[in-house]
């Protein structure tokens, strides 16, 4: 997909990355192994798709869209904390720990959600022992995307924060083009300042800056990461 823009071994992102192989070939098998298993359901861009306070029986399949989990505090604000798409599970957490949601999720393109019972999707697990190393897969590769945010945050200016992650979406959701590698979806500002828990004006800035230094250009309210783009600065 996107590999190119992170061959330097001295790029801090590039630790954090899971091989691109490596999460086609997870979610193909939680595809395999969990498609049919439960109920489907359709949801409508933006559209809350699971935060009612309740101990969870059962997990979501993503079979199609992109989804976002996030957190929001008594004032509103919003930190997004993981984007995940088809393929990816979510509520097995929840289900494990038999406590109720932690976070919210909600789609950001139109869904196809598959509910899966608690039983079926044990018995998948104790009948298919390629699902469990699956799975185990997927939460490595969450636990990488929540450690980059740990590292931006603790190290980072909001340029560099914005840069990091913009790099990270075009790993998981780029698509090769002639000028680079266009982010799959045409994210707000408003969204981009949710990750980084920042201010759209503060967004609208470093965007600019971040053109400014050929770092990207925009086409159709996508963002492309220029291909010469392949190294991590710090701040």
């Amino acid at each position: 997909m996107a590999e190119h823009l992170f061959q330097k071994k001295e790029a801090i992102m590039t630790t954090f990355f899971s091989a691109p192989s490596i999460c086609e070939k997870y979610r193909s098998d939680i595809l395999h192994f969990f498609s049919g298993k439960g109920v489907l359901r359709t949801y409508a861009k933006k559209s809350v798709i699971k935060y009612d306070g309740n101990t969870l029986d059962h997990i979501y399949l993503i079979r199609e869209g992109c989804i976002q989990q996030y957190f929001l505090d008594d004032c509103g604000n919003k930190k997004i904390l993981l984007l995940l798409i088809a393929g990816d599970i979510f509520g097995e957490i929840s289900l494990l720990q038999q406590d109720e949601d932690k976070v919210i999720t909600a789609a950001i393109t139109p869904a196809v959600i598959e509910k899966i019972k608690a039983p079926a999707f044990f018995s998948q697990i104790d009948e298919n022992p390629e699902l469990s190393l699956a799975i185990m897969r997927m939460h490595s590769n969450k636990i990488r995307i929540l450690m980059a945010q740990i590292q931006d945050s603790s190290f980072c200016t909001t340029t560099l924060k914005l840069r990091n992650l913009l790099i990270r979406l075009a790993h998981q959701h780029g698509k090769p083009t002639s000028k680079g590698i266009k982010i799959g979806y045409s994210f707000t500002q408003n969204e981009l300042a949710d990750m980084l828990s920042s201010t759209r004006s503060t967004i609208t800035k470093c965007l600019t800056q971040l053109k400014k230094e050929n770092v990207i250009e925009m086409e159709n309210h996508h963002i492309i990461i220029k291909e010469h783009d392949n190294e991590t600065r710090h701040p």
